[in-house]
């Protein structure tokens, strides 16, 4: 295949031959359209109110209590007469007509004993207060210890290192110009010598 005959090399190449612009493809300068789109940008429609149920009507009010009965009176007390002659009973008396014992009051008895209450002993409850509280608050008591210590040492600290760091400097100036002065004056007294 020739240079000629390659489609690619004429649309490259100065003063070649334009090819025909396929319909089908879109060029950079046209602008496409799109369907319109409808959207429904209403909002909902509220339901609507719904009435509040009927509140039942209020119950019946209960019947009265039935009246009690009235306590029987108690026997009236007979004034002090004067003796009657001993009549012996007659038989042929009526039961209704002998007056009624008096009710008897009745008694209850609980068979339930008071627990006696148990003695605190406060001493041991507040030791072991104190040791729940204790257990409790240690670690966060031994963070802040540490926490307060780095603030009120770190200052103190940093001037310490401060100094010592330029004193170590000083003496290590000094000792090496020690050293570097005596190495000298040998040196040189070993060339006067052989020179």
């Amino acid at each position: 295949m020739s240079d000629q005959d390659n489609p690619l090399d004429r649309l490259t190449r100065p003063g070649g031959r334009s090819l025909s612009d396929d319909e089908s493809i879109p060029v950079l300068t046209e602008r496409l359209t799109l369907p319109s789109l409808e959207l429904d940008i209403s909002l909902p429609k509220p339901p609507p109110p719904v009435a509040a149920p009927v509140p039942p009507p209020p119950p019946p009010a209960p019947p009265p209590p039935p009246p009690t009965p009235p306590s029987p009176a108690p026997p009236p007390v007979a004034a002090p007469s004067a003796p009657r002659p001993a009549v012996a009973p007659s038989t042929a008396a009526s039961p209704a007509a002998r007056p009624a014992p008096p009710p008897a009051i009745p008694t209850y008895r609980s068979s339930i004993t008071a627990a006696p209450v148990p003695e605190v002993d406060w001493t041991r409850l507040e030791q072991s207060l104190r040791d729940a509280v204790f257990r409790e608050l240690q670690p966060v008591l031994a963070d802040e210890a540490g926490r307060l210590l780095r603030e009120r040492l770190q200052p103190a600290i940093d001037r310490v290192l401060t100094t010592l760091t330029a004193e170590l400097r000083q003496a290590f100036d000094a000792r090496l110009r020690e050293a570097i002065a005596r190495v000298v004056a040998a040196e040189l007294a070993r060339l006067h010598e052989h020179g």
